[in-house]
């Protein structure tokens, strides 16, 4: 049944292999409905990127050529020394766009010389506000990350008050 749905919507839009990302209910008659196709997560979020900093390829265009990587060259010759991570930038479950401004460059600067790039990202349609993606030495400057609190670059927006002026 899955085929069946990607390929009608394939010849509706008049593609084939493209990759995306695909979520479905499934009725209680076996009819599937689709809930999301969505190009921009194939792959998870930003997991493509850290996948191309690490091993040195980039898998969309593998994908697209229709070329497999050479694993065992790329582990054989593997720099070991180098832990590479994608950190997503949760949103707090009290964030509104209307409270609060977030400090995306307070939270690019936690990295330091660790980070390799950085994808914000529209916290009014994702749950996240950010991607960055860092090397580091050891796991324990990665694992250090997983007890970052984000509420920290969340900063309130203040309404300006009206000055009275004495005539």
């Amino acid at each position: 049944p899955t085929m069946e749905v990607m390929n009608y919507i394939g010849a509706k839009l008049g593609i084939c292999r493209f990759p995306f990302h695909f979520e479905f209910r499934l009725s209680s008659n076996g009819t599937l409905f689709p809930i999301e196709l969505n190009p921009l997560r194939f792959g998870g979020d930003a997991l493509p990127d850290t996948i191309e900093y690490a091993f040195g390829f980039n898998p969309y265009e593998l994908f697209f050529t229709d070329k497999s990587p050479d694993w065992n060259s790329l582990l054989a010759n593997l720099d070991t020394s180098k832990i590479y991570a994608s950190i997503i930038a949760g949103l707090p479950p009290h964030y509104t766009p209307e409270k609060y401004l977030i400090d995306q460059e307070s939270f690019r600067n936690i990295f330091g010389n660790r980070l390799l790039n950085y994808l914000p990202s529209d916290p009014t349609i994702s749950p996240f506000f950010g991607v960055a993606h860092i090397v580091a030495d050891r796991i324990e400057d990665v694992l250090e990350y997983l007890h970052l609190e984000f509420d920290r670059f969340l900063h309130p927006c203040f309404e300006p008050t009206p000055i009275k002026l004495a005539l």
